[in-house]
């Protein structure tokens, strides 16, 4: 007997995939032939045969999707601590899709075939110089985004952090969408979120706020875009530790404290009574494709540690790694949000360039400036800084060193909260990929 099973219905049709000619939502609507199927976009599937099942997943693997045997049943879903909690006796069975392929997978468990999903725009990711490369970008998120846009309607939420990778997001979300609401977040301190409160005007420009925080306002007006504002007290970073890392579906620092922080956006745009399902896009990947991730330092100890190798080598290994990150999708999910991250759809395009260009400094800045103007990009923060230690005192990872919650905490808290052993989640997760 095969199964699907999942506690949100709403997490697996959070997809937007396209053969070239159409974009769809769902694997029902696709006639395709799956020995020569040819797919981008960020999705997951799974459908059910007589005598098999199939699942599929995107090149990068930007949605999740696993499967393991229960007694004569076998089980499916995008959330690994669900069906851990589901299989109890058997969770050493849990397997992932690899990104950018199909299995089939017969009523006893086994894999029967394997089909690599092709790309479309294999031949047309190589570039004269970086405007030829710019406009080959513009031209393909344009394409994806007017692709959301005919599935989900004309209006979108963007989360704005106030530095480049999400601004361009906004920038060309605003030629595509009739509304674009920019969205920020900023942690507070326990005692200044008391006091705002009590006000009833709000100066978004304070210095309870983060600076991110205050430039992403600053960079919506400038655009001329709606403005939503979420804000939080530190203490909610361990308030919801126990749902952020069954979201996340994580215990490493790293990816549980951007997922704290997209937590807060999620709950805070749930609760919006203007929010009504629609998309929210992120600028999230590019970091991965530029390579420009560093260690951060609090009181002389490094935290995030970085491999020590050439960028072409960090921007293979991040690359990779992104097959078990789930801190923006499996949050939003978490919500029944629909979250999209539109440089998932231009992966190509940087993958393949030249070790001379990844070696330049700042060089996500010497790829992507064109593709904003120069009033909006004069606004931008110019140094990489992290969502979630972004802002006032070193924000949310500050705050958890603070409060003595490190990396080992963070393991022994999951394993306690879904009954898993770190055995399991040691091999399950190696070297940021799942176990397929």
């Amino acid at each position: 007997m095969v199964m699907l099973f999942y506690k949100n219905k709403m997490r697996l049709n959070n997809n937007i995939y396209t053969d070239g000619i159409r974009f769809y939502k769902h694997i029902k609507y696709l006639n395709i032939n799956i020995n020569k199927i040819k797919l981008e976009g960020a999705f997951s599937f799974f459908k059910k045969y007589k005598n098999y099942s199939i699942i599929g997943r995107d090149h990068l693997g930007c949605k999740k999707i696993f499967w393991g045997r229960n007694r004569n049943k076998i089980l499916f879903s995008n959330n690994f601590i669900d069906l851990s909690e589901k299989i109890k006796k058997n969770k050493h069975s849990i397997r992932s899709c690899p990104p950018g392929f199909i299995q089939f997978i017969n009523k006893r468990g086994s894999i029967i075939k394997k089909v690599k999903i092709s790309r479309l725009s294999d031949k047309n990711c190589f570039f004269n110089d970086l405007n030829d490369h710019s406009k080959k970008i513009k031209k393909k998120i344009l394409f994806y985004l007017k692709g959301i846009k005919k599935i989900y309607g004309n209006k979108v939420y963007v989360c704005l952090s106030g530095g480049l990778d999400s601004t361009i997001i906004a920038c060309i979300a605003a030629q595509v969408f009739d509304e674009v609401i920019a969205v920020s977040c900023s942690m507070i301190r326990d005692q200044d979120y008391k006091l705002l409160m009590s006000k009833t005007k709000i100066n978004f420009n304070s210095r309870i706020f983060s600076n991110d925080f205050k430039k992403a306002y600053k960079i919506s007006k400038t655009l001329g875009i709606k403005f939503q504002p979420i804000y939080f007290p530190s203490s909610n970073c361990i308030k919801d530790l126990k749902k952020i890392l069954r979201a996340c579906q994580d215990w490493r620092d790293y990816n549980v404290h951007c997922a704290i922080l997209n937590f807060q956006i999620a709950k805070g745009l749930r609760s919006y009574k203007k929010y009504n399902n629609e998309p929210v896009l992120t600028g999230d990947f590019m970091n991965e494709y530029a390579a420009d991730y560093t260690s951060e330092i609090i009181n002389g100890v490094e935290y995030y540690p970085q491999i020590k190798q050439s960028n072409t080598t960090k921007k293979r290994f991040f690359i990779k790694g992104l097959d078990s990150s789930d801190r923006e999708n499996g949050i939003f999910n978490y919500f029944n949000i629909p979250i999209f991250q539109p440089y998932s759809f231009v992966d190509l395009y940087y993958k393949k360039l030249p070790e001379r260009y990844l070696n330049k400094g700042n060089i996500k800045h010497e790829l992507n400036k064109k593709l904003i103007n120069n009033k909006i990009y004069k606004l931008i923060s110019k140094k990489k800084v992290r969502a979630q230690v972004g802002g006032n005192n070193q924000g949310i990872l500050n705050y958890m060193v603070r409060n003595k919650i490190f990396q080992k905490n963070l393991e022994k808290m999951f394993c306690k909260f879904f009954n898993l052993s770190k055995d399991f989640i040691s091999t399950f997760i190696n070297v940021g990929t799942y176990k397929t």
